[in-house]
């Protein structure tokens, strides 16, 4: 092996002689997948409001919806309709995913250089409490870090043979499911055509038919959404160009912005997990002509768009979960630099030592992670420190005093539900018996604010009562109460989250609905404390 910073040395085959390790590392992820089964059938964590939110939109399959594409709906939408309106239905796709989205990186570092990468890439993947979340809550994060890291390997394969055609429609194929997944996946193309111009074998694989036919192909899985945002003011481009308003109206760095941000990537990663993959990742892409031909585009499709997200975090807010899809590469990058097998100056290569040390903080954390639920729930933990899970809890309850107000009303089978954020609809809609449509009052300006506001409102009850759920003060209930022959104070009740928090609201009996405002499509916008964080 060549010494630190002079080059890496790679076998000329490193996977020939190893194909038969595949078997152990099945075997790992079915543990894993057990492990996280079990934890979401043993815990008693509510649906965290997307997860509502996304499985009342599998209730209504479509093309588009107000602010992702439409995977996340298909696949709980086929999940419940095997297992039932229930927890599991809603988030075993989550777990099935997120455990599956390590098989890439696996095939990718055992490819690229030897299987100990392999196994070391996709435990570091593995082993931090940023991969527990997407593995136990469905939301949009499962599909689309399963769909790039695919996309990972099959470009890889692509690569590898560009005369080829097939491995470049599998690409095409892979990342059109990523892009109905979640627009980020768009970056995906824009950072892989990066390199190619970048490096001198890209530019004659360019010449070549293959990269355009997998564009083809991912532009045509787009098209159906497209055709939707067409026909509805393009509400989801809207809503995803709300996230980088920040950095329009920034005036200067933001300290502040950016250190919330590295705290947040340090906890999630783990602290060392994280800096050496940014050490390891930024030099890897400053010297990627040095990297062995085969795994040059790596760099560019891990470590430059995190990069890219640490630099936004210095003008604007930025979300935890954005640079989640980049770690992948980000994680193999560091994991072949670990083993000597990525460039590295002099002085880079010494704290190589720490990445196993790294994995190990990652895999305490987790656990830590996962045990943290049953800790609030069975000792009086709840009494001393705030729960970090509290915004999935109470939301059983609530749905239990919604049907209980319902039965005792003059006519609860002629009363829908009706509420103001969209967080208690979807809650409400999975946790009330039955799972009835309930519907969300679009305010004073009628601007479409969320997925309800694109659905017909209860257009079709005219006549009906209606229980009003406000978390607000009353102002909002003149405004309701213009359409409905009149409005009554019922009681205001507390739900519980844990010992130390609550949730408020004032119920109210509408009596015979007149009249429903149709919502501005074209004034649509997202009020402070409504916008999907993902």
């Amino acid at each position: 092996m060549k010494a630190p910073g002079s080059g890496p040395h790679i076998p000329s085959n490193p996977a020939g002689t190893c194909r038969n390790d595949l078997l152990p590392f099945l075997l790992f992820l079915g543990v894993l997948l057990a492990w996280r089964v079990s934890f979401i059938l043993t815990c008693r964590l509510d649906l965290a409001p997307d997860e509502a939110y996304y499985w009342d939109w599998s209730r209504r399959l479509d093309w588009g919806y107000y602010s992702k594409p439409p995977m996340v709906a298909w696949i709980i939408g086929a999940s419940t309709r095997l297992l039932g309106n229930t927890i599991l239905g809603v988030r075993l796709p989550a777990a099935i995913l997120s455990t599956l989205s390590l098989l890439p990186v696996y095939l990718l570092g055992r490819d690229l250089f030897t299987p100990k990468v392999g196994w070391a890439a996709a435990l570091a993947a593995a082993a931090n409490p940023g991969a527990c979340l997407p593995g136990l809550i469905m939301t949009i994060d499962a599909p689309l870090l399963f769909f790039w890291s695919l996309g990972l390997y099959t470009l890889h394969k692509a690569l590898k043979r560009p005369e080829g055609l097939s491995w470049w429609i599998v690409t095409g194929i892979v990342t059109g499911l990523g892009i109905l997944s979640k627009q980020t996946m768009v970056g995906f193309w824009g950072l892989a055509l990066l390199y190619l111009l970048a490096d001198r074998d890209g530019r004659r694989t360019l010449g070549r038919p293959g990269p355009y036919l997998a564009i083809l192909v991912f532009l045509l899985a787009i098209l159906p959404d497209l055709v939707w945002n067409y026909h509805h003011g393009w509400i989801t481009l809207h809503h995803t160009a709300h996230h980088f308003e920040g950095a329009e109206k920034a005036r200067g760095l933001s300290l502040d912005t950016f250190l919330r941000f590295t705290g947040s990537q340090l906890a999630l990663v783990s602290p060392l997990t994280w800096s050496l993959a940014v050490l390891a990742g930024t030099w890897a892409l400053l010297r990627f002509r040095e990297i062995p031909r085969n795994a040059r585009f790596l760099p560019f499709l891990g470590p430059l768009p995190l990069l890219g997200v640490i630099l936004l975090s210095t003008v604007q807010k930025v979300n935890a979960n954005w640079p989640a899809p980049f770690y992948p590469a980000c994680i193999l990058v560091a994991a072949a630099w670990a083993y000597g097998m990525m460039p590295s100056a002099r002085i880079l290569s010494r704290p190589r030592w720490l990445f196993w040390p790294g994995v190990w903080l990652g895999a305490l954390m987790a656990l830590l992670l996962y045990g943290l639920p049953y800790a609030f729930d069975h000792t009086g933990l709840a009494k001393s420190f705030p729960d970090p899970a509290y915004r999935l809890r109470g939301w059983r309850e609530l749905g239990r005093m919604v049907d209980e107000e319902l039965s005792r009303l003059p006519r609860p089978g002629r009363t829908f539900v009706l509420a103001r954020r969209r967080q208690d609809v979807s809650e409400l809609a999975f946790y009330v018996p039955g799972n009835p449509r309930v519907y969300r009052w679009p305010g004073r300006d009628h601007r479409v604010e969320s997925q309800y506001e694109l659905w017909p409102g209860p257009v079709d009850k005219m006549g009906w009562d209606a229980l009003v759920l406000l978390d607000a003060g009353p102002d909002i209930l003149q405004d309701l109460a213009a359409g409905f022959k009149g409005c009554d104070l019922l009681k205001t009740v507390s739900i519980p989250v844990n010992t130390k928090k609550s949730r408020e609201y004032t119920l109210y009996l509408c009596r015979e609905l007149r009249a429903w405002p149709e919502a501005d499509l074209a004034g649509g916008k997202a009020l402070p404390g409504e916008r999907d964080a993902h």
